[in-house]
Parts: structure tokens; C-alpha cells; sequence
């Protein structure tokens, strides 16, 4: 298990918790500076480990996951974000794809070489990308920016689609079945063709969506910042199957899936659903 805080201390356990290894990255590289703090999250590819920092120094870090010893530092002007990587294969080789302001860039997990970069972008600051069969959808809070692109191919082939309907503010889209989903800090949900981009339908949730959608047990799971969650059973029509409220007060930031649960993350308070 592997777990990067605030302060720049990324941490490597065993599932009894015992620390593997530990470092700083704020001390091996600088601070790490921003308005709303760091958002990223550690990614596995294989028994690489890859942090991206866009705070301050801007980077993309690969680490040995078993020793946490570097294997590469690119270095590129990442403006300041809160996406973490995504990780794809092409040509069986993993290649790692950042969402940072303004651009989208692929790099070679194994040798950090940046394999290409798509520019033009607005709004992508906060949605990591979300893989959907061959493509990869970069949540936007800009319609015009949330793209879906081919991550193997040539430059002019790469943009598969541009989505003219819905948003990722905060969350990161969807991908569950046949369809994608995002949720957007209006309390708008957006169901579209991950093929193609075009808008299915659009629903109105409880409230503002800062959580992104979690799919499982045949529902898609929208986690509104006030605690309402509306479950939503896929298909051609928003058929809305029930509406809980969670339990205590607090602003829902995040939430993970486990085996028979979710973890939801307030601003105070870490909370356990399930059976």
C-alpha cells in the first residue's frame, strides 16, 4: 500500500501496516506550494510507483515501488493541479498520461520520455483521465475541453471526440458498462456514449457533485457535497432507484470503494457504508 500526504511524505506499507520505506518529496525537490493544497494520488504501474507534483516544482516522479529509490524526475510546467496520472498500455508497453491546465502529456513509464502532449485545453485541472476501452476521457470543467483521445496514435488521428453537452468539475468521469457518467458542481449528471462522446441524458441531482460517480453492483452512486446520494441505475433514461442521505455533517469531499462498502471522506470525518 502506498499513501503521499500534504507535507510531501510518501510512505509504502504492507497490508499489516508495517512501513516499508519512507521519504519526503518537499525535502529531495522543494516545497510543494498551492492555493488548495496537494490532490494528487499515487499510481502502480507494474512495480513502478508515479506521483505527479504540480505544485511549485513540476514534475513527473517514477519510483522503485519495493526500495522507493528513483527511477526517473521529467520535468515539465505542469501548471498548478490536483489530477493524478493515469496509466494505459500501448503496444503492451505501460505509457502514463497527465491532465494538467491547459495540456494533456503522455510519458513512457519505463524511461519518463514524453511520448506526446495535446495543448488547447481549459478547466482540466482537478479530473484525472479515465480510461474507456481504447480511449481516454479527459474530464473537463469546460464542455469544449473534455475530450476523449487515442493514446497511441499519431497527432492528427489522436483526438477521438469532443464533448459539446457535459462536465467534470471536481470529480473524475465515469466509465461503467456501456456508458460514462459525470457529476458537476451545478448538480448536473450527464450520462454520455464513452464512444462517442454525444450526450444519452442529463439529470438533475440533490445537490452540488464534488465526489466523482462510483460504479458497482449494476448502479452508478452520485455523492453529493451535502451527503444526499442519488443511485442511478444505467441505461437510456436517468431512472433514479433511491436517494440516502449519509450519516453526520460535513462537506463530502472523496469516496473509495471497497468490498461490500464505501468510504467516504468528510471534512471531519471518515465514514463506513455498507451491510
Amino acid at each position: 500500500m502506498f499513501a503521499l500526504f500534504e507535507s510531501g511524505d510518501l510512505f509504502a506499507l504492507d497490508h499489516d501496516g508495517k512501513e516499508q520505506w519512507r521519504r519526503n518529496l518537499a525535502k529531495d525537490f522543494g516545497p510543494l506550494q498551492g492555493n488548495h493544497g496537494l490532490g494528487t494520488s499515487p499510481v502502480l504501474a507494474g512495480d513502478t510507483l508515479l506521483v505527479l507534483v504540480a505544485q511549485g516544482n513540476s514534475y513527473l516522479l517514477a519510483v522503485d515501488a519495493v526500495t522507493g529509490k528513483d527511477r526517473w524526475r521529467a520535468e515539465h510546467p505542469f501548471g498548478g493541479s490536483w489530477t493524478s496520472p493515469a496509466v494505459v498500455q500501448v503496444d503492451g508497453k505501460p505509457v502514463a498520461v497527465v491532465s494538467s491546465p491547459g495540456l494533456a502529456a503522455a510519458f513512457d513509464v519505463a524511461t519518463g520520455a514524453k511520448l506526446w502532449e495535446l495543448g488547447g485545453l481549459t478547466g482540466n485541472t482537478v479530473a484525472t483521465p479515465t480510461p474507456a476501452g481504447e480511449l481516454l476521457v479527459l474530464g473537463s470543467s469546460d464542455r469544449a475541453s473534455q475530450v476523449a483521445v487515442r493514446v497511441g496514435a499519431k497527432a492528427d488521428e489522436r483526438v477521438a471526440w469532443r464533448s459539446a453537452e457535459g462536465v467534470s468539475s471536481f470529480g473524475s468521469p465515469l466509465v461503467y458498462g456501456k456508458y460514462g457518467d459525470t457529476g458537476s458542481r451545478d448538480g448536473g449528471a450527464d450520462c454520455f456514449d464513452p464512444a462517442t462522446g454525444k450526450s444519452v441524458w442529463d439529470h438533475r441531482l440533490p445537490g452540488s457533485c464534488w465526489a466523482s460517480p462510483v460504479g458497482g453492483v449494476g448502479h452508478v452512486f452520485f455523492f453529493t457535497k451535502d451527503g444526499v446520494t442519488a443511485v442511478v441505475k444505467p441505461g437510456p433514461e436517468p431512472e433514479v432507484v433511491a436517494e440516502n442521505r449519509l450519516p453526520g455533517r460535513g462537506r463530502v469531499y472523496g469516496v473509495a470503494a471497497v468490498e461490500g462498502a464505501f468510504l467516504v471522506r468528510t471534512g471531519t470525518a471518515l465514514h463506513k457504508i455498507g451491510r
